[in-house]
C-alpha cells in the first residue's frame, strides 16, 4: 500500500512533547510520505523533531482548526502532488496518544473491508445536548480517516474541500469537516466504516465512545488509541480504568500522556475538571473541613477519583433521593452540616439547575462549589 499521511499539529507554545514522536515512529512502516501541517507556530527544536519525519512541513496561521488545515494541503500547499501515485490518505491529528497496540494489524483488517473511508471511532446518531431539537448524524470521527483512492480521485473530493467554510468555533469544526465529511460522501455513495463498527462489545447507542468506554474499548478490542478528550472529569472513572490496564497489560509507556497532560495543566492549557475551576477547586478543599460530594454520576465518581489522585479526602457522596439503596450513599435532607463543612456539586447541567435553587438558600453560598457551565467548549 502505498500511503501518504498528513499530520495537524497544533500547541498553543509550538512544544512537541514525546508522545507526538512515539506516534509518527509508530506509523512510519505504515507511511511511505509524511506532510505536516502545523497550526500556529512550533519552537526550534520542535522543527528540529519533525525534520526527522519529514522535509514537507507547512507552518499556517491557526484558522480552520484540522479542517482548515487540510483545505489548504489539497486546494493551496499539495495542489501539484499526483494523488494517482497513492493508495490511501491519511488524516490525523495530535489529540490522542497512540499506539496502545500495533498499527499494521488493524490497517490489513480494515483494507479488507469493503470501503471508500474509514476511522477508528463512530459516533452515534444523538440529540444534540445543548439544543434537543437537532439530531447528530451517526458519523465517523475525524482525528483519523484513511480515504482511499476510489474517494480521493473523484470529482466529488476537491468539492467538498472547496465548498467548506473554515470554522471560526469550535463547534463550526465538528459541523463543518467532521459531522459533514461523513454525510456528504456517503450521500454520494461513498462507504464507510468504524474500527468501532467491528467490535462486538456493548455499548449505549448515544454515548461517545472513544471516551464513554476507553477502557472496554482498549481491552477487549485492542483499540490503538486514548484520546486526550477522555481523560476528562466526566470520563474520570472510565479513563482511570483504562490508564491503569495500559499500564499493566500493554507495552505503551503512560508517562508520555501524564508527562503531556501536567504540562497543559501547569501552563493553564488545559482543564481536566471542565466545567469546574482547577485552582477555585483547590482553594475550596483547603479552605473547609469536610468535603460532601453532591452526585452519584458520572460527574461525582470522575470527581472522587481525582480526589484520589490527588490524595485528598472526602467525608462522603450525597443524593437527593438514595434510589440505588447504596449503603455508602447519604440522603442530603438527614445530614446536619456544619459551618466548616463543604459541598460540592458534581452534578450535569441539567441537575445542576434542579438541584441548587434548592440548597442554596439552606446552606451558606461559601459551603457550595459548583460547576460553571459556561466554561465548557
Amino acid at each position: 500500500m502505498n500511503r501518504i499521511g498528513i499530520f495537524v499539529f497544533y500547541d498553543a507554545g509550538g512544544i512537541v512533547d514525546n508522545y507526538i514522536e512515539i506516534l509518527l515512529d509508530s506509523l512510519s512502516e505504515i507511511l511511505k510520505k509524511l506532510i505536516i501541517i502545523v497550526n500556529g507556530k512550533i519552537n526550534p527544536l520542535g522543527y528540529h523533531k519533525f525534520k526527522k519525519y519529514t522535509k514537507d512541513i507547512f507552518v499556517r496561521d491557526n484558522y480552520g482548526y484540522d479542517a482548515g488545515a487540510y483545505k489548504d494541503v489539497f486546494l493551496k500547499f499539495l495542489s501539484y502532488e499526483d494523488w494517482k501515485n497513492w493508495d490511501e490518505i491519511v488524516l490525523f491529528n495530535d489529540t490522542f496518544y497512540a499506539p496502545i497496540y500495533p498499527w499494521e494489524p488493524i490497517f490489513k483488517q480494515m483494507e479488507a473491508k469493503k470501503s471508500d473511508f474509514w476511522g477508528l471511532s463512530r459516533h452515534p446518531e444523538c440529540r444534540s445536548v445543548n439544543n434537543t431539537n437537532i439530531n447528530i448524524p451517526s458519523h465517523i470521527q475525524a482525528y483519523f480517516l484513511v480515504c482511499k483512492k476510489s474517494m480521493f480521485l473523484s470529482n466529488y473530493w476537491l468539492e467538498f474541500w472547496n465548498n467548506l467554510d473554515f470554522p471560526k468555533i469550535h463547534q463550526e469544526a465538528i459541523k463543518n469537516f467532521e459531522i459533514d465529511f461523513s454525510v456528504f460522501f456517503s450521500k454520494k455513495g461513498f462507504t464507510g466504516i468504524a474500527l468501532t463498527d467491528t467490535y462486538q462489545i456493548k455499548m449505549n447507542c448515544e454515548k461517545n465512545p472513544y471516551a464513554s468506554y476507553s477502557y472496554e474499548l482498549i481491552k477487549y478490542g485492542k483499540f490503538p488509541i486514548i484520546k486526550r478528550k477522555a481523560i476528562m472529569l466526566y470520563y474520570f472513572a472510565e479513563a482511570k480504568r483504562a490508564i491503569c490496564y495500559i499500564k499493566s497489560e500493554t507495552s505503551y509507556d503512560i508517562n508520555y500522556i501524564i508527562l503531556h497532560l501536567e504540562r497543559l495543566i501547569k501552563e493553564k492549557k488545559i482543564n481536566v475538571l471542565e466545567p469546574f475551576d482547577q485552582d477555585k477547586l483547590e482553594i475550596f478543599y483547603r479552605t473547609h473541613k469536610n468535603i460532601y460530594i453532591y452526585g452519584h454520576g458520572q460527574y461525582g465518581k470522575g470527581m472522587a477519583t481525582y480526589f484520589e489522585y490527588r490524595k485528598w479526602k472526602y467525608k462522603a457522596f450525597i443524593v437527593t433521593q438514595n434510589t440505588e439503596n447504596n449503603a455508602d450513599l447519604l440522603v442530603y435532607k438527614d445530614i446536619h452540616f456544619e459551618k466548616e463543612d463543604g459541598v460540592i456539586l458534581a452534578l450535569c447541567e441539567a441537575a445542576f439547575t434542579e438541584v441548587y435553587p434548592k440548597i442554596k438558600g439552606e446552606l451558606d453560598e461559601s459551603q457550595l462549589y459548583y460547576p460553571d457551565y459556561s466554561l465548557k467548549n
